[in-house]
């Protein structure tokens, strides 16, 4: 099998299957693996794996939005290598699961990475990075008070999706997208809250 090109959500998922052995995945390992190719897959990787199937086994979304938590407030303060502590770095998901959801998303990964560009550089600079990074520490906490409400912790995943694969692929356009998502999940939050 040809793998898709690295700097492709693809080529991402492919390089996560290869990293899965057979006993159990560890988010530990995860970072160690993907932490040299920036900050990008390591807030991809823990929002995919809430918006696939994976995301409705019990207490992923919670441990995903605590990752995520610990490498976006590290983007906003400007750090340059992220740290993840000890304990969560144990944390483990079934091998099976992954490979299932992978190869579910596989044809649909395709189809995004078709449509992935260089585009609107202006919102894939340092400064918005830092804006981003703010507002995924955010959204991740609320994936870790709300992640036993079915479909609200993949509600607030979708925003960090498309920040993530923006800054990995350098396409400002997503991060737009990210931002209209944003509005869409506040605006929801907060019609529930009233209601």
């Amino acid at each position: 099998m040809n793998h898709a090109d690295a700097n492709s959500l693809t080529g991402l998922l492919d390089a996560l299957q290869a990293e899965v052995s057979d006993e159990s995945v560890d988010v530990g390992d995860l970072v160690g693996s993907f932490c040299q190719r920036g900050f990008g897959p390591l807030l991809l990787l823990p929002s995919l794996i809430v918006l696939l199937p994976t995301g409705a086994i019990p207490g992923v979304p919670a441990i995903c939005g605590l990752l995520l938590a610990c490498i976006s407030i590290q983007i906003a303060a400007g750090r340059d290598h992220p740290w993840v502590p000890q304990g969560l770095r144990t944390f483990s998901i079934s091998p099976g699961r992954i490979r299932r959801a992978v190869e579910k998303s596989r044809p649909y990964t395709k189809k995004i990475d078709a449509c992935l560009r260089k585009r609107l550089q202006i919102l894939v600079t340092r400064t918005s990075k830092r804006l981003v990074g703010f507002l995924t520490f955010l959204l991740s906490l609320g994936m870790i008070f709300v992640g036993f409400v079915p479909l609200l912790p993949a509600l607030l995943a979708l925003p960090v999706f498309c920040f993530a694969l923006g800054f990995f692929v350098q396409d400002g356009l997503l991060i737009a997208l990210g931002l209209v998502f944003v509005g869409v999940a506040a605006a929801l939050a907060s019609w529930s809250w009233v209601a």
